[in-house]
């Protein structure tokens, strides 16, 4: 209210609703945590670990039209929070891990984008979806921004115990590290990418840093019961649907 921007929090407790207002961490200070994108970590007024970041909808995918695979991403474009978001929980659904969606928060600011910057797809598609008071839930010239929990463990194992935390890392990040070789690199894309088609969805750009692997207090990566790092979706502006 007090910034004329929008706030949808995911959940059925409206108390969690004041943990989210932009004022408690807009402007807490933050740290830059990825190259491509204006994703960031930040912790709240309140002490919460957050990440957050500005959502590329209404913007044309920066691809090339005479690839193939690029101009599949162009005619498909960004998704939008809220598609974001429900693939997130859809994903959660089917027993595929991802990083936890918080809130979408729609800046009260306006933002123009230019012509050529421009895509209408998402508009036109989200026009008959309208908030309580009748205006689209997805507008033209605003910044949408998604909220994520900070992943540093399962909720039910914070809930349970303080201290004993995960840290997070892109699988991009481990191998870059070195705590993965090619090898497993390229079989954790294989990976992903065959269960996210087991549940019908495909990442039109999947890379390393879609997936997030866990590290233990020891700074060992968390393996699975085959022997396997457990991996967990971390990005889904390119998640499309297949049925």
């Amino acid at each position: 209210e007090s910034t004329k921007g929008r706030l949808w929090v995911v959940g059925r407790d409206p108390y969690l609703f004041d943990y989210f207002l932009p004022e408690r961490w807009e402007n807490t200070p933050k740290t830059r945590i990825s190259a491509y994108s204006q994703l960031y970590y930040t912790v709240t007024k309140d002490n919460i670990h957050l990440v957050w970041k500005i959502s590329r909808v209404g913007l044309q995918p920066d691809m090339d039209p005479f690839k193939e695979d690029e101009q599949r991403i162009l005619e498909y474009g960004y998704n939008s929070p809220f598609e974001e978001f429900g693939l997130a929980l859809y994903l959660s659904e089917k027993g595929l891990p991802t990083i936890y969606p918080r809130a979408i928060y729609m800046a009260g600011n306006k933002t123009e984008i230019s012509d050529e910057l421009f895509d209408n797809s998402r508009y036109e598609s989200h026009a008959g979806i309208k908030t309580p008071d009748g205006l689209p839930i997805l507008r033209k010239n605003r910044d949408y921004i998604t909220i994520w929990g900070y992943w540093n463990g399962p909720d039910e194992k914070l809930a349970a115990s303080d201290g004993d935390y995960y840290e997070g890392i892109d699988a991009l990040r481990a191998y870059r590290r070195g705590l993965i070789d090619k090898e497993r690199y390229i079989s954790l894309l294989e990976l992903a990418k065959n269960r996210l088609i087991e549940v019908g969805v495909e990442d039109l750009n999947l890379r390393g840093n879609h997936i997030l692997l866990s590290l233990d207090s020891r700074g060992r990566l968390l393996m699975d019961e085959d022997g396997v790092p457990e991996i967990r979706i971390c990005n889904f502006e390119f998640l499309r649907r297949l049925r």
